[in-house]
Parts: structure tokens; C-alpha cells; sequence
């Protein structure tokens, strides 16, 4: 983590540390609604300042998050990490952490930001998001690993970013740099994620499923990887 910071550091740069108290109560409100998952369904706007729209061009609206639970969402949000949703998912956790980012953009932009710790509520929210979705589809055993390690890939990614930005409202910076910055991040953490979550498996004698999801077969091993269907096989 602390080499993947400073890539970020060399690459970007630092802002500085976002010093603002109080801030607007009516974007604090909507940013617990968005991070608590506490509103009413029926009104999702309700939460929200009376001037958002005018302001940030659009309203949230309301999607299914991890364990079926109601979450409020940016319409037209995205995962803008190196592998976008990936394999698993992560769309709906997205489009929530990209409408917290708003939140904490709308009151920068009418000039009563929200302190530091409202941008580590969002991140924190992501990451906490990312881990349900990996449990709510009920995975297992290697899979349920590869899911969990993206999902602290990309907590850590927007953590450190946080830090970065002074943990300020978010900035809209050059894709390319952005992206380039993602994708070294990305690597260092997975290795590093990815190496633990190895010896662990190897503890547990998963490591043979490992080699066999990646196509190396370990000799005269037959037994059908832990967690994958067997349906349809003759064994």
C-alpha cells in the first residue's frame, strides 16, 4: 500500500489537506442517506438538497444494492476502475459511490464543502459495499477469493486517492494519468492481495484449485476444484 502511494504521489501529485468544518447541512443529510442507505424508496429525491438538480444536473434514483436492500444511485454512474465492473458486478456499488462523490461535489461547488471525514464516509462505504456484493452472490472458494481481493483492490485505490486529494471533494482529472495511476495501483495491490490470499489457500489445500481454474494441472490430481458444479460430470 505504501509503494502504490507513493506511484500515486510521483504520478499526480498532492492536494492540500481539506481543512473545512461543518459544510452544508442539507449535502451532509443527502451524503448519510447515500452511505447509511437510510431514505425513503418511494421519495428518493427527498433526501436530497432542494437545488441539486439545478446544480449538478440530475436527481438520484433508487437500485437493488448487495443483500437486496434499497440503495440510492447516480443514473449514469460507472465503475472507472482498470477493469470496469469486472466478472462480479460491481455496477450498482458504483453508480452509490459515484453519487456520494456528487455530494461531496455539489457543496464544493456552492461553496460550503464538507469536511474530510465525509469523503472517508464514501470511501468507506465502497469498500464495505464491494465486500457485500461479493458475499451476496454466494461464492466460494477460489472465486469467493478473487472477488473479495478486487473488491479491497478498488477500496484501497479510492482510499488512497482520498488521501491524495487531501480528501477534499473529488477531482475531475485527465483520464489518461488518471487511468495510468489506476492501473499501477491496481497491479501493486492485487499482487500484494493476491499473494496473501494464495498462502492462505495453500494453508487450506486450495491451492490445487487454484492451478486448476488457471489451466495447470497438478499430476494425478482428478478431484473437481472446492466450490465448482459438478453437475453434468460423470464423477
Amino acid at each position: 500500500m505504501v509503494a502504490a502511494a507513493v506511484l500515486s504521489f510521483l504520478i499526480l501529485g498532492t492536494d492540500p489537506e481539506n481543512k473545512a468544518t461543518g459544510g452544508d447541512q442539507a449535502a451532509q443529510r443527502a451524503l448519510n442517506a447515500v452511505t447509511s442507505q437510510v431514505f425513503d424508496p418511494r421519495h428518493p429525491a427527498d433526501s436530497f438538497p432542494a437545488n441539486y438538480l439545478q446544480v449538478m444536473g440530475y436527481l438520484p434514483v433508487t437500485a437493488v444494492g448487495p443483500h437486496g436492500k434499497p440503495v440510492l444511485i447516480k443514473p449514469d454512474g460507472d465503475c472507472s476502475g482498470p477493469i470496469g465492473t469486472t466478472e462480479f458486478d460491481f455496477d450498482i456499488v458504483c453508480k452509490q459511490h459515484d453519487l456520494s462523490y456528487d455530494v461531496l461535489r455539489y457543496a464544493a461547488d456552492i461553496g460550503d464543502p464538507l469536511p474530510a471525514a465525509a469523503r472517508k464516509a464514501a470511501d468507506g462505504m465502497f469498500g464495505r459495499q464491494l465486500h457485500a456484493r461479493c458475499d451476496s452472490i454466494q461464492l466460494s472458494g477460489v472465486q469467493s477469493g478473487f472477488c473479495h481481493t478486487i473488491a479491497e483492490s478498488y477500496g484501497i485505490i479510492c482510499k488512497i486517492n482520498g488521501w491524495r486529494q487531501g480528501y477534499g471533494a473529488p477531482a475531475h482529472e485527465s483520464n489518461d494519468r488518471w487511468v495510468a495511476m489506476e492501473m499501477m495501483i491496481f497491479a501493486f495491490l492485487v499482487a500484494g492481495v493476491h499473494a496473501s490470499v494464495l498462502e492462505k489457500w495453500r494453508r487450506k489445500g486450495l491451492v490445487h484449485d487454484y492451478l486448476f481454474l488457471h489451466g495447470w494441472h497438478t499430476p494425478g490430481a482428478n478431484r473437481t476444484p472446492s466450490g465448482l458444479s459438478t453437475v453434468g460430470s460423470d464423477r
